[in-house]
């Protein structure tokens, strides 16, 4: 048995057009999963009661812009404002005030309020550790942090 095999056509213009209509195929469902993710995103917005203005905020591009590629990526993303959350009591301070906190005589050190009410049994202990183990590395890079301003001319 004999089988003859042979190539019509160009063979190199075939290839371009497959590698073409899989660029195309990927950039597509790129763009078709980001935009359901927008879309779901923005439904759960609207459905918790928050309003459409702010499910608007919700985007989507999908990467390269312009063209069709193999490798194309989405990002979907929220451009809205992050609403600060405070406890009763609590205030925003202003840069200003936020630039000087600490500069004064009153020996700084930084303190963490943690609401674990609710949270899982044991939860609040091993935050606790895990805060007391990162102290060390914190005060390391607060201390190299003011010495790298004072370097510059910068009161501290």
């Amino acid at each position: 048995m004999r089988i003859d095999v042979a190539v019509v056509g160009d063979i190199l213009a075939q290839m371009r057009e497959e590698v073409a209509a899989g660029e195309r195929a990927v950039s597509q469902s790129m763009s078709v999963v980001a935009t359901g993710l927008k879309t779901d995103w923005r439904m759960q917005i609207i459905g918790a009661g928050l309003g459409p203005k702010l499910a608007r905020t919700i985007q989507s591009r999908k990467y390269p812009v312009a063209k069709d590629s193999l490798n194309a990526a989405a990002l979907v993303w929220a451009n809205a404002p992050v609403p600060a959350i405070l406890q009763r009591g609590e205030r925003v301070l202003s840069r200003r005030e936020t630039a000087g906190y600490g500069g004064g005589s009153t020996g700084g050190g930084v303190t963490l309020h943690i609401d674990a009410r609710g949270a899982q049994a044991g939860v609040a202990e091993q935050i606790d550790a895990k805060l007391r183990a990162a102290l060390p590395e914190i005060q390391r890079i607060a201390i190299q942090s003011v010495a790298g301003r004072r370097n510059r001319g910068y009161a501290v």
